[in-house]
C-alpha cells in the first residue's frame, strides 16, 4: 500500500527531526483509520529526557503527558491540547489495541 509507506517513511522522518529518534528504535504500535480508511502508522520508541531540547516544525508544538491523563474522560490540561486524532490512537494504545477508529464529525 503506497499511502502506508510513504505514511511510514514519513513518520520516521519526522521523529527523527523532532525527537531525535533513531530510526532502529521504532516499534510500530498503532495504525489509525479515520473514516475506516488507513490514514497513519504510529511508532513507540524511547522517550528522549525530559528537559531534552525538541525541535518542531514552525507553528508545531508537543506536550508531556503522564500515563494517567490518557482516558476516556480526560480533563487535564494538557490531555486537551491532544489533537482528537492523537486522542484516539493514545487511548488504543493504552488498552494494548493495535487498532484506532477516529469517525469525522457529520458535516
Amino acid at each position: 500500500m503506497a499511502t502506508s509507506v510513504r505514511c511510514s517513511a514519513y513518520v520516521r522522518c519526522v521523529l527523527a527531526y523532532a525527537a531525535s529518534v533513531d530510526e532502529a528504535g521504532l516499534r510500530r504500535a498503532v495504525d489509525l483509520y479515520v473514516d475506516d480508511k488507513l490514514i497513519a502508522w504510529f511508532f513507540v520508541a524511547e522517550a528522549p529526557a525530559r528537559d531534552a531540547p525538541l525541535v518542531y516544525e514552525d507553528g508545531r508544538g508537543g506536550v508531556w503527558l503522564h500515563p494517567g491523563a490518557i482516558n476516556e474522560n480526560g480533563d487535564d490540561p494538557l490531555w486537551l491540547r491532544v489533537s482528537p486524532w492523537h486522542r484516539v490512537v493514545l487511548q488504543a494504545w493504552t488498552r494494548g489495541e493495535r487498532r484506532a477508529d477516529f469517525t469525522s464529525p457529520a458535516k
